[in-house]
């Protein structure tokens, strides 16, 4: 009987440290793999207007070119940066 008691506490440990150690690797992962899956300079690089763009083609542009969506609307550097 004790035996038998002995080897249940031991595989009940066993199995909490498992856990642990599995819940620990899930956590590491999760922060490996964590951040944006996207390049917000990539997106502002490949913006590309002609030099007899429309109002309605540069503003556009400056939307594209608006990072984060909390900064006002670039127009005036979209403008600029016409071909």
């Amino acid at each position: 009987m004790r035996n038998t008691i002995r080897i249940a506490v031991l595989a009940a440990g066993a199995l909490g440290a498992y856990s642990i150690v599995k819940a620990r690797r899930k956590e590491r992962e999760m922060l490996d793999n964590a951040g944006s899956t996207t390049n917000a300079s990539e997106a502002v690089d490949t913006v590309e207007i002609g030099p007899d763009a429309d109002a309605d083609q540069v503003l556009d542009a400056g939307v594209e070119q608006t990072f984060p969506a909390s900064d006002p609307i670039s127009i005036d550097s979209a403008y600029r940066n016409r071909a």
